[in-house]
C-alpha cells in the first residue's frame, strides 16, 4: 500500500488546512481492515495545539490496484512558529501490514 500526498504545505498561526490524500493498493492482494492514524511533532517532540482528522479513517477493504481518496484536515491552534512533521500511519489488519509516512 502507498500513501500519496501533495507537495509540502505551509500554514499560519490559528490556520486550518485541507490536504487531499490517496491510499493506493500497489500490492498483489486485497487489503482488509485499514485504519489511518496520525500525529504531529516539532523537533522530534509530539505537540499539542494541532489537531489532525480524516474525513474517513477506516476502510473495510481496498482491492488490488484500487485507490481511495481521503481528506486530512489540520487545525493549527498554536502560536509556536517552526517546521512541523506530520506522521500518517496506515495499519492493515489482513494481511498484516503497516505503512508510515513522514510528511
Amino acid at each position: 500500500m502507498k500513501i500519496i500526498l501533495p507537495d509540502p504545505l505551509s500554514a499560519y498561526k490559528k490556520d486550518k488546512i485541507i490536504v487531499p490524500i490517496t491510499l493506493s493498493n500497489t500490492g498483489k492482494k486485497a487489503l482488509f481492515g485499514i485504519n489511518l492514524t496520525s500525529l504531529i511533532a516539532k523537533d522530534g517532540i509530539v505537540k499539542d495545539g494541532v489537531k489532525i482528522s480524516f474525513d474517513k479513517s477506516y476502510f473495510s477493504t481496498l482491492g488490488v490496484k484500487k485507490k481511495e481518496n481521503v481528506t486530512m484536515t489540520v487545525e493549527i491552534d498554536t502560536e509556536e512558529l517552526g517546521t512541523y512533521e506530520i506522521t500518517i500511519n496506515a495499519t492493515v489488519k489482513r494481511p498484516k501490514y503497516n505503512d508510515c509516512l513522514l510528511y
